[in-house]
């Protein structure tokens, strides 16, 4: 019983941390269609960050300009435009081994389209977000503040929320708390009923 009542508590331990380690970022969607790109949603919310390990060495740039003109970060990104299909089974014979190999054109697909979703560091002092194409061009600017409000230099319209809510972590906290305060309630009863 000691290893359970322990297990859950480290359980419930655990939560809290993961729950206590989310920091705001942003949470950009980038639609490319037929070689144009647009931003389709920008979030600023709750959640986690890591850097990014897979950079592509060329490919598209996302910054976060501050105020005073300094890049705050930057990230390299690409769109995923290939698609490998499934092996046929016609290319196996009876006991799975592979007896036909196609070329790479038979079984890959090039895409019009794609999306990217992006997650990046929340920045007070951000007033822009850019995304550049290899040679440096602009391709999109998203003026921010730190209300997000959001103005697109593009035609069309950006969808824009602040997800950021502070009450989501004192709920799970306020959760956890209670939680332990029940199993340590219920622990008590139960070593007691058994001193008896």
């Amino acid at each position: 019983m000691y290893k359970k009542i322990y297990f859950v508590f480290v359980l419930m331990f655990l939560v809290l941390v993961s729950a206590s380690q989310s920091q705001e970022v942003y949470v950009l969607n980038l639609k490319y269609d037929n070689g144009e790109i647009s931003a389709t949603s920008l979030l600023k919310t709750e959640g986690y960050f890591s850097n990014s390990v897979n950079e592509p060495e060329e490919g598209y740039l996302l910054e976060v300009i501050s105020l005073d003109d300094s890049v705050l970060y930057s990230q390299k990104f690409d769109f995923i435009l290939e698609s490998h299909s499934e092996p046929d089974s016609s290319w196996f014979d009876e006991q799975g081994n592979q007896i036909y190999f196609p070329n790479v054109s038979e079984t890959t697909e090039f895409l019009n389209s794609s999306y990217v979703e992006l997650i990046f560091p929340y920045y007070e002092s951000a007033r822009e977000i850019r995304v550049s194409d290899s040679k440096g061009n602009k391709l999109i600017s998203l003026s921010v503040n730190a209300d997000l409000d959001i103005k697109d230099s593009l035609e069309g319209n950006v969808e824009a929320k602040n997800g950021f809510n502070k009450g989501n972590n004192l709920l799970i906290i306020s959760g956890v708390i209670v939680g332990l305060i029940i199993i340590a309630f219920l622990a008590f009863r139960f070593l007691r009923s058994r001193g008896n």
